[in-house]
């Protein structure tokens, strides 16, 4: 379960398309507030055992770094703006570019 939420967000996070998709089909969504939220409150628990049991200790490094440079690169990011602002921002486009080579990496 935690590695497929994991997944799940992170193609969300590394997918234009599927950002557009999902404000397009949740208008009363905030999707930059709610990328953050997912990855952050919802789906990454790395101090937890069971969450941490469900990935390999590679695996578990690269979020970790992940998590940092999510953390670091989206203190500046706007969030009640909407898609096309998040795929105009610099840091965010780090994030996204960042998440797919993660996806890549794994074979997720």
């Amino acid at each position: 379960m935690h590695k497929s939420n994991i997944i799940e967000i992170l193609q969300l996070i590394s997918s234009v398309e599927s950002q557009f998709e999902y404000e397009k089909n949740v208008p009363i969504a905030k999707v930059p507030a709610e990328l953050f939220c997912t990855w952050f409150d919802d789906y990454y628990h790395p101090n937890s055992a069971e969450f941490a049991s469900s990935f390999n200790a590679d695996e578990l490094k690269d979020l970790a770094i992940f998590n940092q440079h999510f953390d670091r690169f989206g203190k500046n990011i706007p969030m009640n703006n909407g898609v096309s602002s998040l795929q105009s921002n610099s840091n965010w486009l780090a994030i996204q570019s960042y998440a797919g080579k993660l996806l890549e990496k794994h074979s997720w």
